[in-house]
């Protein structure tokens, strides 16, 4: 099974991000666009694990968020990722209950290299990807992004723990336990 820990995001939020990129989405139909119903803010990656460990990946996991309260996270601004091709997400107040819980888990669970650990955690929501642009093409896209009206907020009241199920276009994400974040 493929996991990670991850914020989900309300129906009304979604709703909102989606009306953000609408005239993205119109110019750039080639982009592969992320489905509404697959925002989520990842704070761990688990990677491949066996379904026989779930009781104690579980147990793991309350033992990481035991003490974290509940929050509420803040949009910045829309933006871009350039790795082997171009993300664009929805980028997010630093949140220091987030990055504890990442610290945690990714020790826990032997990931600090896939989660990149060692690098500055950005929240943020996948909203897009693509090949890499040319130059211009990329300095025109994040000149659109900047002008993006982005004020959005939501509280976390819960994490999950998802199973990512690999689809030929998008992959299809299951919550597979919920974990309380309590006051």
């Amino acid at each position: 099974m493929r996991l990670f820990i991850a914020a989900a995001i309300p129906e009304e939020t979604r709703a909102q991000i989606s009306q953000i990129f609408a005239n993205l989405k119109k110019e750039y139909p080639e982009f592969n666009w992320v489905p509404e119903k697959n925002y989520h803010i990842t704070v761990t990656f688990l990677g491949e694990r066996s379904d026989e460990k779930m009781p104690h990946i579980v147990e793991a996991i309350e033992r990481s968020v035991f003490d974290i309260r509940p929050t509420r996270l803040f949009a910045l601004a829309a933006n871009m990722f350039v790795h082997q091709g171009i993300i664009l997400h929805l980028a997010f107040n630093r949140n220091k209950d987030f990055e504890i819980i990442r610290k945690r888990t990714a020790d826990l669970f032997d990931v600090e290299k896939e989660n990149n650990v060692a690098k500055k955690y950005i929240p943020h929501i996948t909203t897009a990807r693509y090949k890499l642009p040319s130059k211009q093409q990329y300095f025109h896209l994040r000149k659109k992004l900047e002008k993006l009206h982005t004020d959005i907020e939501f509280p976390v009241q819960e994490l999950h723990l998802y199973q990512s199920i690999t689809k030929p276009t998008n992959p299809e994400y299951e919550i597979i336990h919920t974990f309380e974040l309590v006051d």
